[in-house]
């Protein structure tokens, strides 16, 4: 059932106008400005003026969506214009908007018809009838009282014509769309709340939307807004004020205020203000006519409210309250086929299911349309990115009452707390259990029996947590008590004990999610963990140990951060071959890694913050590894070396004890953050700025377009000077490079390497750094040619903040050796820009040309060297031995064909 007002315009806009006042003038400017705004507009140039109508005119304003009126001094003098005046107003009825322009003239002389606008339509009444003159004066009224635009409250006409173009546009992006076609029932909820509005009259109007989640408040409030806003000057739609309520930070008062201020900002346009007591919004709207819509309350007043909590309507005095009822069965029937099957009626065979699907979500119309998509598009289940499974949100509303529906003894789920603590402290669970969801937020004690389990012989899944973490709960358990011998997932968040009991298997365990808890050790021993791939020990304060894995051949994921008590981990770990991620951070009493540690699949390693953290020597043979985090390792004295080609992020930021690096980053793109490490060897420093863009120098000659031409790599390291290997230096944030001779002109040099000594200001103001080096070329005749690169505030606000000493910054930059609109370039200036809070003393560059030696080669040492040397020998053997017998078998071939074999040699 679609609506009935939505409708489809031939036109956005047409014009009625007076030809010999505005014609060849303004409303030529007008029309040029629509077009390029991309509106369209009716044009009458071929239709022959008359005193009366023509139907062509009449279909043209009934098919427009929006008249624009423009009333100039002779507009009444036209009978022809105001009998277009009369349609157009009665087409403002069926739901046109109407604007105006008044073009020298002023509002109260067309609203009384008098002055010069009023003796032009005095001679126009002469000899028509009674009725004519009336809906004509009716009309120009009623049209005067429409609020436009005044050309003479303009200095510049042009200005004007440009506020109108965007008003027109703005109308139209926001009209009647659509996007509630289809939706049954919607037109008599529309029609209810239009009733409880009377808006007929003038008086301010508080409403209420409420019922269930999942009824269709939201999309009856939208569809509202969408109808009614035209007839509103200011109006705005505020969804989610419950979330946007709770993730702000202040008391009750700031809160007002804050969401105040939203109000005020969206609904006059403007992006700065600022209140001081709650009554401004008050004095600002109080004698304006606005449509205010605020979706999904719960805590403030409002003007047109949709919420959950019937009570809160009575609580603030509304007593206007639409309570939005469930679709009958018929209907929910047609919203779940409209979903599913794009129709309003199920298919041949499909009855009997829709009735079905239509019952498990309980007529819910949200419920309705997302299952009944999902069955369309196959998407209520799906896998994440990072593999684990989804499941949407109604889907589990859905499944919560099929389980409630159950009897308690037939349940294979568990999930009310109250019915769970009781199957646990009276031993009542049976095999059918399969699954425990238990939310103890709620209860203040649990004792769980030691054989409580026994009888559950098929639990696979069990899961007990709290949703808030400042909740006290007692929760006792036996060291006796038996786990499931069959358990796959076991989360169980702040357990009390110090160990897991001694019965415990977790041969079958696929996931192991144990965060802050008691534990000190997880078992003794060796377990067969063949089947485990994630464990997570979050939080646990109290452990010391971590349990042999030697045995555990599929682990993805060992996260111990916040195991402050733990001082090592056991060497089994290098046996972790398919491990990706080792999340360690503020383990702050860990001292050593083990070494020899030969993590092949390892993605990221996070071990911020283990102060007491001096060495870290595994071997990282994964060619996979992209993140390393080292932030507050401030015992590190050295790091491994790294041979993966994905590295994207090394963050040492703050270890000052750190000396040694790597001799070689493989990556072109990695992000080097050794801010902070004041302590690096001449050694290390050269590797960070020399060595850093490996393999950079291919890339000259890619075009700007390729993701290469703005590379995200870039090392960040403590230094006051450009160090003297970038031949181009100077003071300042701008630095200028000539060519080197004639015959080296600067678009062959089409890398440069950058190097900038950052400085920061005494007072760091509130906005985040960030870095943007801008490029002008300029050409044998001096034409500049403009180009920049930014390292965006976002990924440098974790870099420079709190930086207090100068420190180096260093990236690439590529020219565009093949684009020839280049031409011969006389010379290139970098300007470096680096926001509010920094400045930048010097700066310098480094060219990198065809004829600058390959960088393997000088930069990775002479063991790589060695290594490369070799293995170039091996395959020049090969090559030579291949080509030889290529050249024989060649011979052989061509002396097959002549019938002729000759192995005689002669010398």
């Amino acid at each position: 059932m679609a609506l009935s007002s939505s409708r489809s315009w031939r036109y956005n806009v047409f014009l009625s106008f007076h030809g010999p006042d505005v014609r060849s003038s303004y409303l030529s400017h007008l029309r040029k400005q629509l077009e390029r705004n991309g509106i369209i507009t009716f044009n009458d140039q071929e239709i022959e003026r008359s005193q009366t109508i023509k139907p062509e005119l009449t279909r043209a304003i009934q098919e427009s969506r929006i008249s624009i009126v423009v009333l100039s001094q002779n507009y009444a003098s036209s009978s022809w214009c105001l009998n277009e005046l009369v349609e157009i107003l009665d087409c403002k009825e069926t739901g046109q908007i109407v604007m105006t322009v008044f073009y020298k003239v002023n509002p109260s002389d067309v609203r009384k018809q008098i002055g010069g606008f009023g003796k032009a339509f005095k001679e126009t009444c002469q000899g028509k009838t009674e009725t004519e003159i009336q809906s004509w004066t009716k009309a120009l009224t009623y049209v005067a009282n429409i609020e436009g635009e005044h050309s003479l409250n303009w200095v510049n006409e042009a200005d004007m014509i440009e506020k109108i173009a965007t008003d027109v546009s703005n109308k139209l992006n926001a009209s009647l769309s659509r996007d509630f076609d289809g939706m049954v029932g919607l037109e008599d909820h529309l029609g209810k709340m239009k009733s409880l509005l009377h808006l007929e009259n003038n008086e301010a109007m508080i409403i209420g939307i409420s019922g269930p989640a999942g009824i269709g408040k939201t999309t009856i409030a939208r569809a509202l807004f969408n109808q009614l806003s035209f007839s509103f000057p200011l109006r705005y739609f505020m969804g989610n004020v419950k979330g946007s309520y709770r993730r702000t930070d202040c008391d009750e008062h700031g809160l007002k205020l804050r969401l105040q201020e939203q109000l005020l900002r969206k609904i006059l346009s403007q992006k700065r203000i600022k209140i001081s007591h709650l009554n401004v919004i008050y004095e600002r709207l109080g004698n304006q006519k606005v449509l205010i819509i605020l979706d999904d309350v719960d805590h403030l007043e409002q003007i047109i409210v949709t919420t959950e909590d019937q009570e809160l309507l009575q609580q603030h005095g509304i007593n206007n309250v639409y309570n939005v009822a469930f679709p009958s069965s018929e209907e929910a029937l047609g919203i779940f086929c409209l979903s599913a099957f794009k129709q309003i009626s199920p298919p041949d065979g499909f009855g009997r299911l829709v009735e079905r699907a239509a019952e498990l979500c309980s007529n819910l119309p949200l419920g309705l349309c997302v299952v009944g998509s999902s069955l369309l598009d196959k998407s209520l289940i799906c896998i994440s990115t990072n593999g684990d499974i989804q499941m949407h949100k109604l889907l589990q509303q859905v499944g919560t009452q099929e389980i409630k529906r159950q009897e308690p003894w037939k349940r294979h789920i568990l999930i009310d707390p109250y019915e769970i603590c009781d199957v646990l402290q009276s031993n009542t669970g049976t095999g059918t259990v399969m699954g425990i969801s238990f939310d103890i937020t709620e209860i203040s004690k649990v004792s769980i029996s030691k054989k409580t389990f026994r009888r559950m012989c098929n639990l696979r899944f069990l899961r007990v947590y709290k949703r808030r973490i400042d909740k006290n709960v007692e929760v006792h358990i036996p060291e006796e008590m038996e786990f499931p011998h069959g358990l796959r997932l076991l989360h169980w968040k702040a357990y009390p004990s110090k160990c897991l009991p001694p019965t415990f298997h977790p041969e079958y365990l696929v996931e192991l999610n144990m965060q802050h808890s008691q534990l000190e050790k997880l078992w003794e021993g060796t377990q067969p963990l063949t089947n485990l791939t994630k464990m997570n020990l979050s939080g646990s304060g109290n452990l010391k140990e971590v349990p042999d894995l030697s045995n555990d051949k599929n682990l993805k994921l060992l996260d111990l951060s916040g195991c402050m008590s733990l001082v090592e981990i056991p060497s089994s770990i290098s046996n972790l071959h398919k491990l990706q991620e080792l999340m360690m951070m503020f383990c702050i009493n860990l001292e050593v890694i083990p070494e020899g540690l030969n993590l092949m699949s390892i993605e990221t390693v996070n071990m911020v913050g283990c102060l007491r953290l001096r060495t870290f020597t595994p071997s990282f043979m994964s060619f996979n590894l992209r993140h390393i985090f080292l932030t507050r390792c401030e015992k590190l004295q050295s790091l491994p070396d790294i041979v993966s080609t994905e590295l994207i992020t090394l963050n040492a930021n703050g270890c000052q004890s750190l000396q040694r690096v790597p001799n070689c980053f493989h990556s072109t793109k990695v992000a080097l953050n050794f801010t902070k490490c004041f302590n690096l060897s001449q050694e290390a420093r050269k590797s960070i700025i020399q060595k850093s863009f490996l393999d950079g120098r291919k890339y000259v000659g890619t075009r700007s377009s390729n993701k290469w031409a703005r590379l995200p790599g870039w090392a960040c390291l403590p230094g006051n000077e450009v160090p003297a290997e970038f031949n181009h230096r100077a003071k300042g944030n701008s630095l200028t490079i000539l060519p080197e001779s004639s015959d080296k002109p600067l678009y062959a040099s089409a890398i440069f390497k950058i190097c900038v000594v950052i400085s920061p200001k005494n007072k760091v103001g509130s906005n985040l750094p960030k870095i943007i080096c801008l490029r002008m070329n300029k050409f044998v005749c001096s034409c500049p040619c403009y180009d920049f690169q930014v390292y965006n505030k976002i990924s440098m606000s974790s870099v420079f903040a709190h930086l207090s000493t100068e420190h180096l910054f260093v990236f690439l930059y590529v020219l565009d050796q093949k684009d020839h609109s280049l031409g011969v370039l006389s010379e290139i200036l970098f300007k470096i820009e680096s926001g509010p809070n920094f400045e930048i003393t010097e700066c310098g560059a480094q060219m990198w040309t065809e004829e600058t030696p390959a960088l393997e080669t000088i930069e990775c040492g002479a063991e790589e060297t060695e290594n490369v040397d070799e293995g170039k020998s091996r395959r020049s053997f090969w090559s030579c031995l291949l080509l030889c017998c290529f050249i024989i078998c060649c011979i052989v071939i061509f002396a097959w064909g002549k019938k002729t074999i000759d192995f005689r040699f002669s010398v």
